[in-house]
């Protein structure tokens, strides 16, 4: 396990004094990258520059740029001589009493107070998920969404053997699994088509014996057609083959 870190989303409004295109938001970027890598920490130890980790996005709208970016893994509290200060309000004293964040190099640009806030989210290390005030790793077969900051089961057709894993491995085509969360290479099994079914006894592919179906391929099992209704043949792979 690992300690609970914190991850901030600072949201910005810039007003420009013409139309913002679509150069201005890379020269924000690049402006704002350069003051959170060097002013910040300067300033506010513990509030660390994330490098290629950061998340960033800037949309023109008019005469306004709206900004985004998130600083992941930070430390909950800051302590700068005898006085403990939470990141979140490290942040916004940096930005609205500091200035950290002003800049009128690009078109003239003026930040406009009002628009900032910071949110703050818990966070944890890829493979890692929150569970109360701690990381846990993500168990076997499954993988940590960095998007949804949760472990999530591997999806159909992979597998994951170790903990605190970021991605799961996708079979060797044409395998496949036949649920989510596989742990292992061995349940890669042949992807069986439409009209057939995995014999697990057996590890080959069958054919859907007469009177039944199977539409979608990778699937262990036939369906039965309705009561009273047969099929001519086996291996039939739609339900219109029951008449």
């Amino acid at each position: 396990n690992q300690t609970q870190t914190i991850a901030l989303t600072i949201k910005i409004t810039y007003k420009f004094a013409v139309i913002c295109i679509d150069a201005f938001k890379e020269n924000i970027n690049t402006t704002l990258g350069d003051k959170l890598k060097t002013n910040l920490p300067d300033k506010w130890p513990g509030l660390l520059w994330c490098g290629s980790q950061c998340v960033w996005n800037a949309e023109c709208r008019g005469t306004y740029a709206d900004v985004s970016f998130t600083l992941p893994g930070l430390s909950q509290k800051i302590q700068i001589s005898s006085k403990t200060y939470t990141v979140k309000e490290a942040m916004l004293i940096f930005i609205l009493q500091e200035g950290g964040l002003n800049f009128n190099n690009v078109a003239g640009a003026k930040l406009e107070e009002d628009s900032v806030t910071v949110d703050e989210n818990p966070s944890c290390p890829s493979g890692y998920t929150v569970v109360g005030d701690t990381c846990v790793m993500c168990g076997k077969g499954t993988y940590r969404n960095d998007t949804t900051m949760s472990c999530e089961f591997c999806p159909i057709g992979s597998y994951q053997p170790n903990v605190g894993q970021k991605v799961c491995t996708s079979c060797q085509p044409p395998k496949t699994t036949l649920t989510y969360g596989s742990n292992s290479s061995a349940d890669c099994i042949d992807d069986c088509e439409p009209g057939q079914y995995y014999d697990i006894g057996n590890s080959v592919c069958a054919q859907c014996e007469r009177h039944h179906y199977q539409d979608m391929s990778g699937q262990e099992f036939c369906y039965s057609c309705p009561l009273g209704m047969k099929t001519s043949q086996k291996g039939s792979n739609s339900s219109e083959s029951c008449y």
